[in-house]
């Protein structure tokens, strides 16, 4: 009996130590905290495993799209130390932006959606958003990649295995990090999940839906330069 208690309390510290090591946790922060067109500002990420700053992320970058246009930037962050990532941005027009940081360290992939006010200075002149160039290597490859997610339709409260096919150029996108972001109706609580590679450009989580209604899926592909998501229904009865 001994013997058996001893397993089960070095494995339970075992899966605590593991369970400590798989956090990411996150705090984004905007430098100076007004922010003025025409003036240089910092995007700054601090990166943690819940008590130490992570000074290895795989991949920082930060996602900018003014309300209410469809055009977003990436920018990518460098590392200043002790856990912090930044990035410099000149707003070139007043407004409300999301930024979006995404975060890749440990195997796991963070993102949160953050709004940014950008003002006029006082007696300066209104400036129009400068139109987006068509083609941009900060921009999302939307047109190359193809996605495909099954299933449809899900139980609530029945774990439900999701794959998504990736093709790139029509072939299979292998060795890429892809999250799975889903939301019910209008709630503003989004979950994320980090979906692993089966093989062959599909890659595969499992959810478990506590409430029933229509569900909307974001998929986030990451893989060097291309960075796309694309938008699925998913109807949880």
């Amino acid at each position: 009996m001994f013997t058996v208690y001893g397993c089960t309390s070095q494995g339970n510290t075992q899966q605590q130590e593991k369970e400590q090591l798989a956090q990411l946790e996150v705090v984004f922060q905007t430098t100076p905290q007004t922010i003025y067109v025409d003036e240089p500002a910092t995007l700054r990420v601090t990166v943690t495993d819940g008590k130490k700053p992570i000074e290895q992320a795989s991949d920082v970058q930060f996602e900018i799209r003014r309300k209410g246009e469809e055009h977003d930037e990436m920018i990518p962050a460098r590392h200043q130390g002790n856990g912090v990532y930044v990035a410099e941005k000149t707003f070139g027009a007043d407004g409300v932006y999301v930024v979006t940081y995404h975060v890749t360290a440990n195997h796991l992939h963070r993102m949160e959606k953050n709004e940014v006010r950008v003002e006029q200075k006082q007696g300066a002149t209104t400036k129009a958003p400068t139109k987006a160039p068509t083609q941009s290597n900060d921009a999302h490859t939307h047109h190359h990649v193809h996605m495909t997610l099954s299933p449809k339709e899900a139980k609530q409260n029945e774990r439900t295995m999701f794959q998504v096919q990736m093709l790139s150029d029509g072939k299979p996108l292998t060795d890429a990090q892809v999250t799975m972001e889903y939301w019910r109706g209008g709630d503003k609580k989004h979950t994320y999940v980090t979906m692993n590679e089966k093989g062959n450009g599909m890659y595969v989580s499992e959810v478990l839906f506590a409430f029933s209604g229509t569900y909307q899926f974001r998929v986030h592909v990451i893989k060097e330069e291309l960075h796309d998501h694309q938008v699925f229904s998913v109807e949880v009865k």
